[in-house]
């Protein structure tokens, strides 16, 4: 058996407990994919990895737990890491696999003992987690599903998992053809399993639902990230049970992106177990690929195999899209090519697509990655018309206190806990009026659209 076999058993071993006769009625214990307040800290991380260094039986390198409490100790010192609003503080998502693999192998042992170690948050919490953990038991009970030896054996297995990707898909990008009266709808980093983001998933139905039933051709786009690490266990747990598109029987394209999160277990869980679903079955395995009608060609770019960069060819094929066809074009990615909120961002993947920008700019561009949902100004950048960030689908973020220059909208629902202004998730709706295209933007309350504005 692999290592990533292994890894695979023993989560899903975790799992298994969860599904006997006796498992605990709904609303008493949590269910499959939920996620546990305190795991979105890290001082609570940092300091179960301490113990995890002291008690274990050295499975893990110097070298990893030194990379994995530098990561730590860099997310205690944010402003806007944490997970307690009382402390104005912000649920930890890190940007590091091996954090992100500690996150999901302490929620899966902790979510197996929910009758013994969780309470159920009090309902103003649950946007961001539903249960907490109960007051002054050890959740590393020797020979227990938290073992710490065994958290320890599948921490180690996880990292390194790491070191060995699925492999690239290169010069197989599929080109589809779509109506010219078609709707998207289009969500990013969504991929948590939590309430809002399960709300976010029965909005978007809707509005597949209402675009079939007026006779459009609907596509459902995810832009990347599923939480925490992009193992097989959090798609089947916190990805597919929500995804708007049930069956694909519906006959309902569906397309995803790869994200940073989901290279996080080497990309296995995106590239074999998401892109052979049906419902996937557009992509032909590949991270990216061409949809196009007759005015417009949206080019879907994996800028996470290698992290906020190109793999593969992708950039020389992104300049032959421009050369050889006079369709407008929309590029599709996680990773945003710049940031009103990091002026400072150069990501490799944007110094490499300069020469096709020089074949023609771009008319629209839309990413994920930054956990927020803005437009910005026409003609931010010099090679493009039209940005926008959607990345607010399941992420809980403090709303900012201000909107940054150049930006002409942002999302500014929110749910409030004391002081604190929780950004509600959300996604957006495209649809195609010949070269036009109406762009509206909706959050996890449904209703009407909380923005709306045009490209063509």
């Amino acid at each position: 058996m692999s290592l990533l076999e292994q890894l695979r058993s023993g989560l899903a071993g975790l799992r298994q407990r969860l599904s006997h006769d006796d498992r605990p009625a709904p609303g008493s214990a949590p269910s499959e994919g939920a996620i546990v307040h305190e795991i979105l800290d890290p001082g609570f991380l940092k300091a179960r990895l301490e113990r995890v260094r002291r008690d274990g039986a050295g499975l893990i390198s110097d070298e990893q737990y030194a990379r994995m409490f530098s990561d730590l100790e860099e997310g205690e010192a944010s402003p806007v890491s944490g997970a307690d609003p009382s402390e104005g503080s912000q649920a930890y998502l890190p940007r590091s696999p091996g954090v992100s693999v500690l996150q999901s192998t302490l929620n899966d042992c902790i979510v197996s003992r929910a009758d013994e170690l969780l309470k159920e948050l009090p309902f103003g919490h649950r946007s961001y987690a539903e249960f907490g953990l109960e007051d002054g038991d050890d959740m590393f009970r020797q020979f227990g599903p938290c073992d710490i030896h065994w958290v320890e054996s599948v921490l180690s297995k996880g990292l390194t998992v790491l070191e060995g990707d699925a492999k690239f898909v290169d010069d197989r990008a599929p080109q589809v053809q779509f109506a010219d009266d078609a709707r998207f709808v289009v969500v990013g980093d969504w991929g948590t399993g939590l309430p809002g983001a399960r709300a976010v998933g029965d909005q978007m139905a809707q509005h597949v639902r209402t675009g079939r039933k007026e006779g459009q051709e609907v596509h459902v786009l995810h832009l990347g990230d599923v939480y925490y690490s992009g193992w097989k266990e959090e798609y089947e747990s916190r990805f597919m049970p929500y995804w708007p598109v049930r069956s694909a029987d519906e006959r309902v394209p569906s397309w995803a992106l790869n994200g940073n999160h989901d290279m996080y277990s080497g990309g296995h869980g995106y590239f074999g177990y998401l892109l052979r679903d049906p419902r996937f079955a557009g992509q032909m395995g590949s991270s990216y690929f061409c949809l196009q009608n007759s005015h417009w060609q949206l080019l879907g770019l994996d800028t996470a195999f290698v992290n906020a960069d190109l793999a593969g060819n992708q950039a020389a094929w992104v300049a032959e899209k421009l050369r050889e066809s006079d369709r407008k074009t929309m590029l599709l990615t996680h990773h945003q090519p710049f940031s009103a909120y990091n002026p400072k961002l150069k990501p490799p993947f944007l110094k490499r697509l300069q020469p096709a920008f020089a074949v023609r700019p771009l008319d629209a561009w839309l990413w994920g990655h930054e956990h927020r949902c803005y437009v910005y100004d026409d003609y931010y950048a010099p090679y493009l018309k039209f940005g926008s960030c959607i990345g607010h689908g399941g992420v809980p973020v403090l709303l900012d206190a201000t909107t940054p220059p150049k930006v002409r909208w942002r999302a500014e629902g929110y749910e409030a806990h004391g002081s604190d202004k929780w950004q509600r998730f959300g996604f957006a709706v495209l649809d195609f009026h010949g070269a036009e295209i109406e762009i509206r933007y909706y959050d996890q309350t449904g209703g009407k659209p909380v923005f709306e504005t045009t490209t063509s």
